[in-house]
């Protein structure tokens, strides 16, 4: 997760370079580089600061209860998917394995785990 949001910083500074460049290249008043490159900015500005919200949970630490659902899933890459844990039933009930919506390689190691938000949340951005 720490790689993914010094990611997301390096593009944001490459952002105010490119529009520097480009500024200088096309002659453009600083408020126009601004109004150009502030959309950009924002996205990634709002994108940081919701992973660094985000509540990451070690799957060394817990595991989504049974009946959970879907959750966001970080692996060792540092991809986010979503999944949901999957339990055994009958004399053994334990966890048996993550299932994705849609197949991925099977050498992926999830490491951390988090809620998704309610729908309702995500639809009025209340928490």
């Amino acid at each position: 997760m720490k790689k993914l949001i010094e990611r997301l910083k390096v593009y944001r500074a490459g952002v105010d370079k490119l529009y520097g460049e480009l500024s200088s290249i096309a002659q453009l008043s600083k408020a126009d580089v601004d109004a150009a490159g502030s959309p950009l900015k924002l996205l990634l500005t709002d994108a940081i600061t919701a992973l660094e919200a985000m509540q990451w949970i070690p799957v060394s630490e817990r595991l989504p209860p049974e009946h959970h659902g879907t959750v966001a899933v970080l692996i060792s890459d540092g991809s986010i998917l979503t999944a949901w844990a999957t339990y055994w039933h009958g004399s053994r009930r334990d966890f048996a394995e993550w299932t994705f919506p849609i197949d991925y390689e099977d050498d992926m190691l999830v490491t951390h785990w988090t809620p998704l938000p309610a729908t309702a949340d995500l639809l009025t951005g209340e928490e």
